[in-house]
């Protein structure tokens, strides 16, 4: 079969599309994968041992969690304040909802050759209609130099709560971020969430 001319020309047009495309969803895979491992880098599972690991993710997580717990520092953790942000409540809720977050809890923290932390946490406290609200989870945070001992951090939480109010005291997860400021011993930590800025303190002994 003779090809004409157009027709070799329409080829090599296509040609010209589809490779492209095929280099861009290489690329785009490759990226996928990079964030995937640079995501899973901060999690508890590659702390865990290398049978765990393969017994497959939920089994490494768990087992990576035992040396934040053993080899990690005590922390003391209390509870301080809420902002209920005007774009999030109105200016009748702001004002009958308690803005002191009252509590407290015990946590361990596990600091990397980086200086990054990984963090496990449990804490009672007040939530905004004064009754109790229990928190517990796991939190990554990098970590920079500010000036001598000072570090700023940023990084995330997953965090199980619960309370009356929102859960009806039924445990619910949710990822949230987490920023830091401090030193090793003390630091200030904030988080936001349900259009609430929630802040407190740690002092890890």
């Amino acid at each position: 079969m003779k090809v004409s001319g157009s027709s070799r020309a329409i080829a090599v047009l296509l040609l010209l599309s589809v490779v492209p495309f095929r280099a861009n969803a290489a690329e785009q895979r490759s990226a996928w994968e990079g964030l995937l491992t640079a995501v899973n880098s901060t999690t508890p599972f590659p702390l865990a041992s290398e049978e765990q690991q393969r017994d497959g993710w939920c089994h490494g997580a768990w087992d990576g969690i035992k040396p934040i717990w053993n080899q990690g520092r005590s922390d003391l953790y209390l509870s301080g304040r809420y902002w209920h942000t005007p774009w999030g409540f109105t200016s009748e809720d702001r004002a009958r909802y308690d803005d002191w977050a009252l509590g407290g809890g015990y946590g361990r923290t596990l600091t990397d050759e980086k200086d990054n932390q990984r963090l496990l946490y449990a804490m009672v406290v007040q939530d905004s209609f004064e009754h109790p609200m229990y928190l517990a989870g796991y939190g990554w945070l990098a970590r920079w130099k500010v000036g001598g001992p000072l570090r700023g951090g940023a990084g995330y939480s997953i965090v199980i709560l619960s309370n009356g109010t929102a859960t009806s005291y039924i445990p619910f997860p949710a990822p949230v971020p987490l920023a830091s400021f401090g030193t090793d011993r003390i630091a200030l930590y904030g988080t936001y969430f349900n259009s609430i800025f929630y802040f407190f303190a740690k002092l890890s002994f």
